[in-house]
């Protein structure tokens, strides 16, 4: 599980009403329930026929979940329960993970600082790192590993770790949890009479800013992704096996995403485009336009997290970039 909370990351300058506060999840919320609902309807209820693929129209007023969304993926793919009921149950289960696991994620990561181990001086910046990388900790073991970062499920995917629909259900979990995670801490906050959360922002001014912001993102995915390869994939098999290692490895990736908080910082940072997006959306109140924001937080993180997965096929001969072998020529052998 990976993700970014920043340092320099602000609050919202003027403190919104709780209502208006909740207009973009209700905004969104409302297609998730009904493509959840419509989606185990249809699998459970889909007369015998031969299976096909059909549009659920409801889902339509909001274009954005239409495409993203893993809740209107399932309310749009509606197919006899029989042949394609593993389908269904790998759909449920990645979106409750990566769902979840968002929340959970900022939570135990952007609270530090915040609500616990909050920095009295410039000198405590150890307890700074430490606070960080528990969370990190907490937020993986508790929720079973997820990706929660469109960048990682980006890299992934181009490994052939994950299908196409694992991916969309992945990414559309984590901008619903997103979505979900802000407004609900930030009423923590106030209820429990804590420092609200910060997110992570980017302001553009000029071209060598975004140059810098873009750099700094695609850098951090591309580290983050060789981090994971490292400290997952390739410690020994006996290595792995101890009962340790899942805290080690996982420490280790916390540590070393906090330090790419410190070192690449132009853009907030994120480090993870469903939190740039969200943050905006809870904010602003309203979807990002601004194509800079793009750029920045998506293309420049999954290019990131892209070339990651090219240099690890590169480095791996058995490993393979969209279904290629770069090493020794060659389509990946079909399971």
């Amino acid at each position: 599980a990976v993700h970014a909370a920043s340092p320099r990351a602000r609050s919202p300058s003027t403190k919104m009403p709780a209502i208006e506060e909740a207009m973009p999840l209700f905004h969104v919320g409302w297609p998730v329930i009904l493509g959840t609902v419509g989606g185990r309807l249809a699998a459970t209820h889909t007369p015998k026929a031969p299976p096909r693929l059909r549009p659920n129209l409801i889902l339509l007023p909001s274009p954005i979940l239409t495409i993203t969304s893993p809740a209107v993926i399932v309310g749009a793919v509606q197919t006899h329960p029989r042949t394609h009921g593993k389908i269904w149950r790998m759909v449920e289960s990645a979106w409750k993970a990566e769902f979840i696991g968002m929340v959970v994620m900022i939570a135990a990561t952007f609270s530090p600082g915040k609500w616990w181990g909050a920095a009295d001086d410039g000198t405590t910046w150890m307890r700074d790192w430490a606070f960080h990388t528990i969370g990190v900790v907490v937020a993986d073991w508790s929720c079973g590993g997820p990706h929660v970062n469109p960048g990682v499920t980006a890299c992934m995917w181009s490994l052939g770790k994950c299908g196409t629909l694992q991916a969309a259900v992945h990414v559309g979990a984590q901008l619903a949890g997103g979505l979900v995670a802000f407004p609900l801490l930030q009423l923590i906050s106030d209820l429990t009479g804590q420092t609200r959360l910060g997110g992570p922002e980017y302001k553009h001014v000029d071209d060598d800013g975004l140059k810098k912001a873009a750099f700094d993102e695609f850098m951090a995915m591309l580290l983050l992704c060789v981090t994971v390869f490292v400290v997952n994939w390739e410690p020994p098999k006996k290595l792995q096996k101890h009962p340790a290692f899942y805290w080690v490895k996982q420490s280790l990736t916390g540590f070393a995403i906090r330090g790419l908080i410190v070192n690449f910082g132009a853009a907030g940072p994120a480090i993870n485009p469903a939190l740039g997006t969200t943050w905006a959306i809870y904010s602003t109140g309203s979807w990002p336009t601004e194509t800079q924001h793009y750029m920045v937080y998506w293309a420049a993180s999954i290019a990131g997290g892209w070339a990651a997965a090219l240099l690890y096929t590169l480095y791996k001969p058995s490993s393979t970039f969209f279904g290629q072998k770069l090493t020794g020529g060659g389509k990946a052998k079909k399971a």
